[in-house]
């Protein structure tokens, strides 16, 4: 159902919205309350934890900040190698996904 109706082309972006908060009150889902870090995959492969990516950014952010560009790339090539992909420019924030 909730299929149809986000690929249905005879609605709009927010009827399609509409419906779908409806059916969640239905169902009791709770979509509507959910932000992208609840959207996350983690691989059961994955070799570093959230709490470390987050960690890396916020020194990948001082380093852009204090226009120190190598460690910068290090930091960034370094997540790299760890499977998460670093995805700067996001207009909600820099964002990070883990490699599937």
């Amino acid at each position: 159902m909730f299929e149809d109706v986000l690929f249905s082309s005879g609605l709009k972006a927010h009827e399609k919205s509409i419906a779908i908060l409806k059916m969640d009150g239905v169902l009791g889902l709770g979509l509507a309350s959910l932000n992208r870090n609840d959207l996350r995959i983690r691989p059961k492969a994955a070799r570093i934890t959230e709490t470390e990516i987050e960690a890396s950014l916020a020194e990948r952010r001082e380093a852009r900040a204090r226009k120190d560009f190598a460690k910068s790339d290090a930091i960034r090539g370094d997540l790299i190698a760890k499977g998460v992909e670093v995805m700067d420019g996001d207009p909600l924030g820099w964002d990070w996904k883990l490699e599937i």
